[in-house]
């Protein structure tokens, strides 16, 4: 047992001891917990219910001794996006090439703009079908049968 260093309080100390116990006598759960932090994707959840997903799983490999940088936790945010988010992915990655310092939550916040800016085309594009579906509707304006198109299989019809 190890005493307690001048300046550590008591609560310190008992955690690292209990953190030590956990990471050295359960390893199954750690790789567990790995496998599934590997696995992780996003489907048709949210950006954020992502986030949450994958900050849940880092406190339990935190819990289970398993200790992730915050650029192994962008990495595995980067990873579980879809390819609708390639650019930013792609962005992001280059940035941590270039040792830029990101953090988990500043690429989530990335992640959530791209997604908002998504989510506000979409709206606007169902919008303009929507208006283009009704300006069909109401036709040319012109009244009769109409004109315009063929007739039957061949061309032009032959009277004799």
């Amino acid at each position: 047992m190890r005493l307690i260093r001048k300046g550590e309080s008591r609560i310190t100390y008992l955690h690292q001891a209990f953190k030590g116990h956990v990471s050295s006598s359960d390893t199954a759960s750690q790789i567990r917990i790995q496998d599934e932090l590997t696995g992780v994707r996003q489907q048709s959840e949210s950006i954020q219910k992502l986030g949450d997903k994958l900050l849940g799983l880092f406190e339990r490999a935190e819990n289970a001794g398993i200790e992730l940088s915050e650029r192994q936790q962008v990495v595995y945010l980067v990873r579980a996006v879809t390819e609708r988010y390639a650019s930013r992915r792609s962005a992001i990655l280059e940035a941590l090439d270039r040792h830029e310092p990101i953090t988990f939550h500043s690429a989530l916040e990335k992640f959530k703009q791209e997604e908002q800016m998504f989510n506000d085309r979409t709206k606007a594009d169902v919008s303009a079908t929507a208006k283009a579906a009704n300006t069909h509707k109401k036709g040319n304006g012109n009244s009769g049968g109409g004109g315009g198109g063929r007739r039957g299989k061949g061309g032009p019809i032959c009277y004799e």
